[in-house]
């Protein structure tokens, strides 16, 4: 029941309500039984994403099919944000001093370019019907498939160090030294897609990020706030008793020996 409601226990609480009268039992099957439910009365779009157990419910009973001209975009739609001169100048100016309103526009300008190839998944590919129209993630996850990977390395707010990024720069240098001044891939913004395939330098540009994201969601920072959210998480274990002390019911350990009292600091 938690997954369909995008529910945990971090305190959620989940109302549900009985009709009792014939007349309000009536109301509910007409508008909230499951085939009302599916599509919007207001666009027609789908309410719900195709999860897992319904996907695999609906390829049983309709049959879905998929192929690589799903995956596939017309010269007209592709646009490579590497080649952009704007996208580089944003780039090299972040790279020597950093700017809240500079890294505002480059996240517009790289949004932009992402706006075709979502229009494409929509109304042109089959992969349309399989992601979830409001999930900002998916369409991402999209976009790296088939129209570019974007911005794969940063020099800040990363778990890796700035010298890996600039270490990165310098290998692209030496590997590319003909490609011409301050190219976007030199900064981390990687152009290709992996329907194309990636060339040796953008897919260990694109091995860090992967792992990078990895070991912050092992770390349980996948999201600001992930610290307090644990915090009070744990928190909710913590009792005084009896006797005065903290502990932690779950494990009967004791955090403070009294309550409130004073830590007091001994100085020779």
């Amino acid at each position: 029941m938690c997954g369909p409601l995008s529910a945990d226990f971090d305190g959620d609480c989940i109302h549900l309500f009985y009709p009792q009268s014939l007349s309000a039992k009536a109301e509910v099957v007409e508008l909230f039984s499951v085939g009302k439910q599916l599509l919007s009365s207001h666009t027609g779009s789908f309410n719900l994403q195709l999860a897992t157990p319904l996907l695999m419910e609906n390829l049983c009973t309709e049959g879905f099919s998929i192929s690589l001209r799903d995956f596939y975009m017309s010269k007209a739609v592709e646009k490579y944000p590497g080649k952009n001169s704007v996208h580089v100048k944003l780039l090299h100016h972040l790279r020597l001093s950093y700017n809240e309103s500079v890294e505002y526009e480059l996240e517009h300008h790289l949004r932009n370019e992402k706006l075709p190839v979502i229009d494409f998944v929509l109304k042109s590919s089959g992969m349309g019907v399989l992601i979830d129209s409001k999930s900002e993630s998916a369409f991402n996850k999209v976009v790296q498939q088939i129209g570019f990977l974007g911005l794969q390395i940063s020099d800040r707010g990363k778990f890796y160090s700035k010298t890996l990024v600039n270490d990165m720069a310098r290998l692209f240098q030496k590997k590319y030294p003909s490609v011409g001044t301050n190219p976007s891939e030199e900064f981390g913004l990687v152009r290709s897609c992996l329907f194309y395939g990636l060339d040796p330098y953008q897919e260990m540009i694109h091995s860090i990020s992967s792992r990078e994201v990895i070991v912050r969601s092992t770390r349980g920072l996948t999201e600001p706030g992930t610290l307090f959210k644990n915090l009070m998480a744990i928190l909710r274990d913590v009792v005084i008793c009896y006797d005065g002390t903290v502990r932690n019911v779950s494990s009967n350990s004791i955090i403070q020996f009294e309550y409130g009292l004073a830590v007091v600091k001994f100085t020779k």
